[in-house]
Order: C-alpha cells, then structure tokens, then sequence
C-alpha cells in the first residue's frame, strides 16, 4: 500500500512540475532593457534637474546644457559605465528620492531667495524715498494735535 501512496506522489509531483513548467511558458517574457539607454536616461534626467536647479543663478547653463546636448552625452557616459561596469545600480542608488526632492525643491528655494532678495531691495528703496520728502509736505498743526496730543497719520505718496 505505501509503494501505491509513493507513486501516486509520484505522479502528483511530476503533475505539478508540468503545471509549473506551462504557466512559466504561458507567462510572458519580460521585455530586455538595454542597460545603456536605460542609464542614459537616468544621468540625462539627473544632468537636466542640475541645470534646472542652477539656472536661476546662472542663466547661461540653460543655453549651453540643451536637451540635445545632455542626452549625447548622457548616453556617451552610459555606454563607458556600462562597459567598465560602473554604476550598476543607478545613478542615484538608494538615494533616488531625495535626490529628486532636492531637484524639485533645490531651484524653488533658489527663485524663493532671489524673489525675496528683490523685494527687499524694492522696499528700501522705497523707504529711502518715503524720508528724502521735504517737511514742508506735513501740516504743521493739526485739530488732533491741539485736542488731545494725538499724533495724526501723514500719507506721503510711494
């Protein structure tokens, strides 16, 4: 009785190793990735955000690193790492994301600044002007002052 259990086990393994085998053949083959386009396309992306990050600040960079420009040499450097097996985990390796959040947020900080740094400037200037006005532009008596000792709002034009 035990030899009828083993062959049937048999039988049921190799049943199962057939089912395995079909569902592997059924399965679609998952497509070849060319491993220089592939990390062409990583150090383009990564080479574009540097620029887009920089350009606020230095303007020229977005002339001279042109899409074209960036993708020829993006997949020239590829073909070199990949042939001497550099960077086989990616450009960014485990760091991609916060890679990327500084790419996002690295030139939002930077228009933040310069905007800022403008409107600054634009009020001392402003204020600048608001103190060269003569004194003769302000009464000098007023109903407040003679009633209460209240000190009254001069508008000065900006």
């Amino acid at each position: 009785m035990s030899t009828d259990v083993k062959e049937l086990d048999k039988i049921a393994a190799e049943a199962a190793g057939d089912v395995a085998a079909a569902q592997a053949e059924a399965a679609p083959a998952a497509p070849q990735v060319d491993p220089v386009a592939a990390l062409a396309a990583e150090i383009s992306g990564l080479a574009q955000g540097i620029v887009a990050m920089l350009t606020p600040a230095l303007p020229s960079l977005a002339t001279i690193y042109t899409p074209p420009a960036v993708g020829a040499a993006a997949h020239a450097l590829a073909a070199v790492c990949v042939k001497r097996g550099w960077l086989a985990g990616g450009v960014m390796g485990e760091y991609q994301e916060e890679i990327m959040a500084l790419m996002i947020c690295g030139p939002l900080a930077l228009a933040t600044a310069g905007g800022v740094r403008a409107d600054l400037a634009r009020m001392k200037a402003q204020a600048g002007e608001g103190a060269a006005l003569p004194a003769a532009d302000a009464p000098e008596s007023s109903p407040a002052l003679e009633g209460g000792g209240h000190t009254p709002m001069v508008l000065r034009p900006a």
